[in-house]
């Protein structure tokens, strides 16, 4: 139950990102687009890029283009323009990595720091703006970068940006922060994800046995790899939850027959013969 809330949740939330990414790149997209240089500073230039949605009133086709097309292409009917938009780029044209630093730290403009850190190779100036810098997407560039597993897991117990947790959970392989994160996040959907990355059978078991979060538990189930495992805690556990996802996971008839032997909640092992009926060759 707790699982399929937990899939819902998280349905719901990568829906909502994709359709606010997928509105921000159709409103910027244009064929051929032409960039122009808006403004030029001594190690950088920032150029932009303009153009118009159009749609047809014959067939309502729609489309962005640099210029109004003189008819629609599908059907040669009559277009009129609906919105326009700008888009701008940094471009860092020095190869000084004392004046990318600079550029990186402390630029007004964010689209040059970011654009900065993609030359930068300065570790710690690096770790610095992953930290500290006042604006997310230039933050996020600077994390893309960081490889020191002690950073990244400073700022996933800190952040309270999703953006900027997710991109500092992606860079962590370390399996002991992993599973200090797993034990006391305070965010619960920090210490699920943090179990997805978690490879130790060992240490799974006991989140599922010991852990006093319900999405941890759920989490840690679905990264057990040895069914075995799995029937042993269904079997001892007084977690009906646990007992639900684990007997729904499983499709060896023998060892969910012995959960429903060593199990004596009657609930479980009803879930049980369920779950044979399940799996039963249709007669």
């Amino acid at each position: 139950m707790f699982k399929n809330n937990l899939n819902l949740f998280k349905k719901l939330m990568f829906t909502g990102i994709f359709i606010a990414v997928a509105v921000l790149f159709y409103s910027c997209k244009s064929e051929g687009e032409k960039w122009t240089v808006a403004k030029k500073g001594e190690d950088f230039e920032i150029q932009e890029s303009k153009g118009i949605g159009w749609t047809c009133e014959k067939c309502g086709k729609s489309d962005y283009a640099q210029e109004l097309p003189a008819e629609c292409p599908n059907c040669k009917g009559k277009v009129v323009k609906v919105s326009t938009y700008v888009k701008t780029q940094a471009t860092i044209t020095t190869n000084d990595q004392k004046l990318i630093r600079k550029l990186a730290l402390t630029n007004p403009n964010a689209l040059v720091r970011s654009s900065a850190i993609s030359k930068l190779t300065d570790k710690n100036a690096i770790g610095e703006i992953a930290k500290k810098d006042t604006d997310v997407n230039v933050r996020l560039a600077a994390l893309r970068k960081v490889t020191d597993q002690q950073l990244l897991f400073d700022i996933v117990m800190a952040e309270s940006d999703f953006s900027i947790r997710n991109e500092a959970m992606r860079g962590l392989t370390d399996q002991k922060k992993l599973e200090e994160i797993a034990r006391t996040a305070t965010d619960e959907f920090v210490r699920s994800d943090a179990v997805r990355k978690i490879t130790d059978q060992v240490v799974l078991k006991d989140l599922v046995i010991n852990s006093d979060n319900v999405f941890t538990k759920s989490a840690a189930i679905e990264r057990i790899t040895d069914k075995t495992v799995l029937a042993d805690i269904a079997a001892t556990s007084t977690d009906i939850n646990v007992c639900f996802d684990i007997i729904n996971r499983l499709t060896d008839k023998n060892l969910l027959k012995d959960i429903a032997r060593r199990n004596s909640d009657f609930v479980i092992r009803d879930s049980v013969k369920e779950r044979l009926k399940t799996l039963e060759p249709n007669k």
